[in-house]
């Protein structure tokens, strides 16, 4: 297919319309919706979505290199062994059971992040633990080997038991040992002192997830990625893709397009906790609207794009041709809104 292409990836779309009804029913997106080519994904997560993306498939029970790759894609140079995310989270007992809470909820600052790391560092040096906070709430762990242990991602497992969700495999005792070792450095820590007395959620273990080594990517997918989110920014090294920041509007790519594939990412994982909030979410639509949707629907119908596709786990893929656009017609709406 000749021309140029745009696939617009938005961590937690559906999400956000679920949650803001009212402010999709009459919008831009609404037509794109309902005028376009929809298609499932076999995917469960932003991450297994990005990686898919860029044809990476998964082998074994390990699970996908989150880690390597956003460190990759972050800092531009190879993890020097295994690496694992450990991300700051908040154990919340509930009756007989622990909930996890993580993210933005925690507003971890930097000072709090260089704080805690350094008594991660501290307990596990000889180990050859290397530990670095990359930004304050994504933190990154390299170990010299496997470590060991199958993890489930911590998109799985905010608000949750965390019971029968900790590491498993066949270091999992020994992870389970670390992990209450951190946990009750943590509690010791000046940081959670401050906190607990502000009334603000401790910052009282971490969750490991992402393992893995980085992978090697030889084929091309993407002509160019426009990206601000560490994963995909790293897929996109890997592929030797031309890589750009995420601008702030459609106007900061549509003249740039190249031809062929061209890959947009607008968020990142931890906004999808976010978009179950009715308030946020409508705000977040309205951003996207204005910025994006109405100005690509225009670049369509000028031709100066020829296909759109707007994608997120939950919501599929919809895909947009430029002639349907132009020439939309009653019953193909009746048709498509019956897919």
């Amino acid at each position: 297919m000749g021309g140029s292409h745009l696939t617009v990836l938005v961590p937690g779309l559906s999400q956000a319309m679920q949650a803001c009804r009212t402010s999709v029913n009459s919008s831009v997106l609404k037509k794109l919706i309902s005028r376009g080519a929809k298609i499932a994904l076999q995917t469960d997560s932003f991450e297994s979505a990005a990686f898919s993306m860029f044809n990476f498939q998964e082998s074994g029970s390990q699970g996908l290199p989150v880690a390597a790759v956003s460190y990759y894609g972050i800092t531009d140079q190879r993890p020097e062994g295994w690496c694992l995310r450990i991300d700051p989270a908040h154990l919340q007992p509930r009756l007989t059971k622990l909930y996890l809470i993580a993210g933005k909820p925690l507003a971890v600052t930097q000072d709090e992040a260089n704080s805690l790391i350094a008594v991660i560092q501290g307990l596990y040096h000889e180990h050859g633990w290397r530990v670095y906070a990359l930004d304050s709430d994504q933190w990154y762990l390299v170990v010299p080997d496997d470590p060991g242990v199958i993890t489930i991602p911590i998109a799985r497992a905010i608000g949750k038991d965390v019971d029968a969700l900790l590491p498993t495999g066949a270091n999992k005792s020994l992870w389970h040992a670390q992990m209450n070792e951190i946990q009750m450095a943590f509690h010791a820590s000046p940081v959670n002192t401050i906190r607990e007395a502000e009334a603000r959620y401790t910052i009282n273990t971490i969750w490991p997830w992402g393992s893995g080594e980085l992978p090697d990517l030889t084929e091309p997918v993407w002509r160019r990625v426009w990206s601000d989110e560490p994963l995909t920014r790293g897929l996109a090294k890997l592929s030797n893709s031309r890589l750009n920041s995420a601008p702030k509007d459609a106007g900061g790519i549509i003249d740039d397009l190249s031809f062929g594939s061209n890959l947009l990412v607008l968020g990142d994982t931890w906004s999808v906790f976010d978009r179950s909030e009715p308030d946020y979410a409508c705000a977040l639509l309205r951003n996207l609207e204005e910025r994006w949707w109405h100005p690509l629907w225009t670049a369509l119908k000028a031709r100066a794009l020829n296909s759109l596709t707007i994608t997120d786990f939950g919501l599929g893929a919809v895909t947009i041709q430029d002639q349907d656009a132009r020439n939309w017609r009653p019953w193909v709406r009746f048709l498509t809104s019956n897919k």
